[in-house]
């Protein structure tokens, strides 16, 4: 398993989200789905033999781009949403548009795993 594997029940979530937004209407269960995917998703990376620095690098592409998505999005939540991102619950910022992009240089510029994870985000539309 490589750390994109980990990570594509999110991405399939993601994809889910754009397309069947209808299927999310309640903000509270839509929540702790999402949450309890990702929180799955990194058990299973830990599993892997990288480093923390790639790990929490992967774990932060995924975290800006599922806000993006949802607040992209047609879910009839995402103005709560908004109000309740999950780079403020890990991180505590709302800039994660922009500090993906400076994550992303660094990934590249060390070679991580964690880049390819990075370029999902970008084929499926991850944007400033």
């Amino acid at each position: 398993m490589n750390i994109v594997e980990c990570y594509m029940p999110v991405f399939k979530l993601i994809s889910s989200v754009r397309v069947f937004p209808e299927e999310y209407s309640d903000y509270d269960s839509t929540r702790k789905n999402i949450i309890n995917t990702v929180e799955e998703a990194v058990r299973n990376s830990e599993k892997m033999s990288l480093s923390d620095s790639e790990l929490d690098a992967a774990f932060y592409a995924v975290i800006v781009m599922l806000d993006e998505a949802i607040l992209c999005s047609e879910l009839p939540c995402r103005k709560e949403w908004r109000d309740n991102l999950l780079q403020i619950k890990y991180f505590g910022h709302s800039t994660g548009g922009v500090e993906f992009f400076y994550k992303l240089d660094k990934v590249i510029e060390s070679g991580s795993q964690a880049g390819w994870v990075f370029l999902l985000c970008l084929l499926l539309g991850f944007q400033r």
